[in-house]
C-alpha cells in the first residue's frame, strides 16, 4: 500500500464511508478507488484535489509532504496570534495530540462559531441594526 492509498483509506474509514460512498462523492468507479487504496493504481492530480476536498484536508497531507491536515495557506502561524498567544499554543498542542477525525470536528466547531456570529450580524442588519436584547 502506498502512503496516499493508506491515507485515503484511513480518512475514509474515519468518516465511516464505504468505498462506494467515497467513489460516488468524487465521481470515480468503486474499483478504481479500491486499486488506489491498495496502491495498485496511481492518483492523477485532479483526483488528489477531489480527495482533499472530500476529506477537507490538504493535498500535501494526502501526498505525505506534511502530517498537518490543515490546508497550508490557512494553517495558523504564531504571529497570527499576537493579541491572543494562548490560542496559538492550544491549536499547536491540539495539532500534535488529536486524531485527524478529532481535528476535523474541532475545525467544524470553530467554523460554526463564526457562522453563528455572521448570521446574528445579518439578522441585526435586517432588523435595522438594533443590537439590543429582546424585551
Amino acid at each position: 500500500m502506498t502512503l496516499i492509498g493508506y491515507r485515503i483509506k484511513s480518512l475514509r474509514e474515519q468518516n465511516n464511508w464505504s468505498q462506494l460512498t467515497l467513489s460516488k462523492k468524487i465521481g470515480i468507479n468503486n474499483s478504481v478507488l479500491s486499486r488506489i487504496e491498495a496502491g495498485k493504481r496511481s492518483v492523477e492530480d485532479d483526483l488528489i484535489t477531489k480527495f482533499a476536498k472530500a476529506f477537507d484536508v490538504s493535498s500535501d497531507y494526502l501526498l505525505g509532504h506534511t502530517d498537518d491536515l490543515l490546508i497550508n495557506e490557512s494553517s495558523p502561524k504564531e504571529n497570527d496570534f499576537e493579541d491572543w498567544p494562548e490560542a496559538y499554543n492550544v491549536l499547536r498542542r491540539a495539532n500534535e495530540k488529536l486524531t485527524p477525525k478529532e481535528k476535523q470536528k474541532m475545525l467544524r466547531l470553530i467554523e460554526d462559531l463564526f457562522l453563528d456570529d455572521e448570521e446574528e450580524e445579518q439578522t441585526n442588519e435586517k432588523n435595522g441594526g438594533d443590537h439590543s436584547e429582546p424585551r
